[in-house]
């Protein structure tokens, strides 16, 4: 019997070491990006937003976000961080703080109604 190898994702987080999660396991729920520039532009930079939700069975979330830029001179942003069976008030205050901590407050709109909706019946 083979064993099926997992595709493994590494996550830098805001207050902890780098994650590593099998993309198997944590599906994609949210995953909103957007990219200025192709490197052919007369400043020959690119930037990239992306924030991105994703859901274990367990019912863990692990929201990030990262901001990258071929500027000279620029920094790169990057945050994440586990919660583990949020509130919605919770879940929606870990996705602002890590849009915000990782420059990706552009795309905090779309991200969030992007969400899977919350029944109440």
């Amino acid at each position: 019997m083979t064993e099926e190898k997992k595709t493994l994702v590494t996550v830098i987080m805001s207050d902890s070491p780098p994650v590593r999660i099998a993309e198997e396991d944590w599906p994609v729920l949210v995953n909103v990006w957007y990219t200025e520039g192709d490197g052919k532009c007369p400043a020959n930079t690119t930037k990239s937003w992306r924030l991105v939700a994703r859901k274990h069975a367990d019912g863990r979330y692990l929201i990030y976000g990262v901001y990258l830029s071929t500027s000279p001179n620029t920094y790169n942003y990057h945050a994440g961080e586990l919660v583990a069976n949020p509130s919605g008030s919770e879940l929606i205050t870990v996705i602002r703080r890590v849009a915000a901590e990782s420059s990706c407050g552009r795309l905090l709109d779309d991200f969030l109604v992007s969400l899977p909706p919350v029944d109440l019946v």
